[in-house]
């Protein structure tokens, strides 16, 4: 029976330390056909080398088949991604292979590389195997790495033959590279229990990495190495040790993000090993927000030669779960399709992701407000009217209003004037000036008004609001807004230009309106919406990937859907902060003050857990007040701002003042301004850094004040190399 159990005991030894150290090392992942996941080739074009998907296996599903159509063996390499390796030490290393053509032939080598991932060489030693109808194995061989390796990769080429005839066929599977057996391999370094928290980590969370290494002598040396989907191999040194568990850290990653990762170690006998090699995915916050987004049908979109409508089934676009654009039916289905698939992080403070559902509202509905039918407005963030046919009645026009009056996103597409699709002797601008656009701002010009019928494009843009040029679609600097033929909205002080024709005139333009920050959007031509793919008897342009109008049209939608933060603050902002000993002054300057009922000052300290209130008054321009805080409390105190209004708060400024014995400091934040008025702080370094923490200006503190010029709207925060007060700015237009 002891016998039985030494020999159980050996097998079980041989079972653990016989670690592939190659992922996907028998090709059933692929990322497509032609990229098996975790192996390279050099080349996929149909002239020279493609590596195929293929079910000819060895074992499992698939293998690969190396397609050749060229002679120049450099352009026929798969490799693996970096392994580690030992120096000096002998490693395992075989694969399948199936080769019955004779024009040619396949070779399995390594490449070496040091710490730094600098080539060092190559093994080309390990022999082909001729032609046969069946698989077969490489001859399984020990190769020893150079005194220098530290990476290494496993990588296949393949040659012609004297019998080339313009094209070979070889097949790849079951490859395997890891440790030798016998030998010192039990007395190596030993894991158990690797394994991370959180299990399922989300956008930007950090992970922290736990694993038990055991040895028969002392552990001296471990690393973790992760990698982040096709990058390379991080090496991170462990944070601490408790008993025989070792911790790592392996920073917060984006969503969707695929990390691998193992442990490797050294003991005092200088023998080493790794660990399996773990994944996990990072999934997408758990807190989302969802947007819903409604594109109108009702005013005859598709008269004529217009296919204005995102899918010809409604009001839900079918198939639910679109892959790809054409899966929906309609000349701005793409428009819809990149809504409902997109996935936009860190929108908003008070959530991490936004998503969106778009809908239909079908021919023959009524537009409503405020009602129990399942697609009133009220039920919706945006409401998308593209190029409307007929008028809106008085009902559906005041429905609209009280929407966006209430905190709705309006988007009025027009075109030029005689548009009139369905000869009702109605075009989109006369609708649009007749449905009352003019009270946002927004008149689109008609007959006899001139700029009406422009075919043109800008590359200049206002940038004041950072959430449309620069928004979560990606930038529209530099690029082109095209006309294909589209009128002109009248420039207004009531709306803010985005896309600029001339100095006079808006290709789009943006506005809020009511006292709830309503938004809408105009633009004069219907073209950069057309995607192409409507219905093909139609006369069809394809002006949403022309230049950028894609990305400004999708950005607006966005700015559209949720608060922009250039706009978070209605109102300027002047707030004189100083702190000394346990009390803090504050004088602040609200301009447009009028709009609001009140002004509330709130504090919180660090040991409280919510803001408490410290002062309000009624419509002050300023306010001044010296609070006195616990005589013995040191540290941050933030404090809150808000505008009150007939039914909502508003917040006007937040920020944080770091009491100290022995500063005092005075600072003045003028956020409608170019320039931040520091005093107290002159010839300080300091740093201003975006929401997400990224730094965007740092200096020297000049004339007690920063410049701000070159600096979007939105905001940041400030802070100094020496003094621990910060504030946050607000900069609006």
């Amino acid at each position: 029976m002891r016998n039985l159990i030494l020999i159980f005991s050996l097998l079980i030894c041989i079972q653990l330390f016989s670690a592939n150290f190659l992922l996907n090392s028998d090709f059933e992942l692929w990322s497509d056909s032609i990229h098996p996941n975790s192996w390279y080739q050099d080349s996929t074009y149909r002239d020279s080398f493609r590596c195929v998907q293929s079910s000819v296996k060895y074992s499992g599903s698939y293998s690969f088949t190396a397609h050749v159509f060229t002679r120049v063996q450099a352009l026929t390499d798969v490799l693996s991604e970096y392994v580690a390796v030992q120096p000096s030490t002998a490693y395992r290393i075989k694969a399948h292979i199936l080769d019955n053509d004779p024009a040619v032939y396949g070779k399995l080598y390594l490449n070496y590389y040091d710490a730094s991932y600098i080539f060092l060489g190559n093994n080309f030693a390990l022999d082909s195997v001729g032609d046969n109808s069946s698989w077969q194995a490489f001859p399984e061989t020990l190769i020893s790495t150079p005194a220098t390796a530290y990476f290494a990769k496993v990588g296949f080429r393949f040659y012609d033959t004297s019998l080339w005839d313009g094209n070979g066929e070889i097949f790849i599977d079951s490859v395997y590279f890891g440790d030798t057996l016998g030998g010192s391999s039990v007395n190596t370094p030993q894991f158990s229990l690797l394994t991370h928290t959180p299990a399922s980590p989300v956008n930007l969370q950090k992970l922290t990495v736990s694993c038990v290494i055991t040895d028969n002598g002392s552990v001296t040396a471990d690393s973790l190495f992760y990698k982040v989907n096709s990058d390379a191999w991080v090496k991170v040194y462990r944070d601490s040790l408790i008993g025989n568990t070792r911790y790592y850290s392996i920073p917060g990653q984006t969503a969707s993000s695929a990390v691998l990762y193992y442990v490797w170690a050294k003991d005092n006998e200088n023998l080493t090993s790794v660990s399996d090699t773990n994944s996990y995915t990072v999934s997408y916050p758990s807190q989302t927000k969802i947007k819903k987004v409604l594109f109108d049908y009702t005013k005859n979109q598709t008269a004529g030669n217009a296919d204005w409508i995102i899918d010809a089934n409604y009001p839900v676009p079918l198939p639910a779960n679109p892959s790809y654009e054409d899966d929906w039916y309609g000349g701005i289905s793409s428009w819809g399709f990149e809504l409902d698939t997109a996935h936009i992080y860190n929108a908003n403070t008070s959530y991490d992701t936004i998503e969106f559902e778009v809908f239909t509202l079908p021919p023959d509905s009524q537009i409503t407000y405020g009602t129990t039918r399942p697609m009133d407005l009220k039920n919706y963030d945006v409401y998308i009217v593209c190029e409307p046919q007929n008028p809106f009645t008085s009902a559906e026009s005041t429905a609209i209003f009280n929407y966006v009056a209430n905190g709705g996103g309006l988007f009025m597409v027009a075109d030029h004037v005689s548009s009139d699709r369905d000869g009702d002797g109605w075009d989109s601008p006369q609708v649009w000036d007749n449905f009352g656009s003019d009270a946002f701002g927004m008149h689109f010009y008609q007959v006899s008004e001139g700029n009406n019928n422009i075919s043109d494009y800008t590359s200049t843009y206002n940038t004041s609001n950072d959430t449309i040029v620069n928004g979560p679609f990606g930038s529209v600097i530099g690029g082109t807004y095209n006309f294909h033929a589209g009128t002109m909205i009248q420039q207004s002080a009531s709306a803010l230009e985005v896309a600029l024709y001339n100095t006079s005139y808006s290709m789009l333009s943006v506005a809020f309106y009511g006292s709830h920050n309503g938004r809408v959007a105009g633009t004069g031509d219907s073209s950069p919406c057309d995607d192409s793919t409507g219905n093909t008897s139609d006369e069809l342009y394809d002006g949403w990937n022309e230049g950028i109008d894609r990305r400004l049209l999708l950005n607006t939608t966005y700015w559209l859907s949720v608060d922009s933060l250039d706009y978070t603050q209605t109102s300027a902002v002047d707030s004189r902060i100083s702190s000394e000993e346990n009390r803090v002054s504050i004088s602040i300057n609200i301009s447009d003050y009028s709009k609001y009922s009140s002004i509330k000052i709130f504090r919180k300290l660090m040991c409280e857990f919510s803001f408490s209130l410290v002062r309000e008054c009624n419509s002050a321009s300023r306010i001044s007040i010296e609070d006195a805080l616990p005589s013995y409390y040191k540290g941050t105190v933030t404090y809150r701002i808000m505008g009150s209004m007939p039914g909502e708060s508003v917040e006007l400024a937040l920020f944080d003042v770091s009491v100290k014995r022995e500063t005092a400091l005075s600072a003045s934040f003028f956020t409608s301004s170019d320039y931040l008025n520091i005093s107290g702080v002159d010839n300080e370094r300091f740093y201003i850094t975006d929401i997400t923490g990224r730094k965007i200006k740092e200096g020297i503190i000049n004339n007690n004040r920063i410049n701000l010029k070159g600096i979007n709207s939105g905001i940041y925060f400030l802070r100094f190399e020496k003094h621990s007060e910060t504030g946050r700015i607000v900069k609006i237009k």
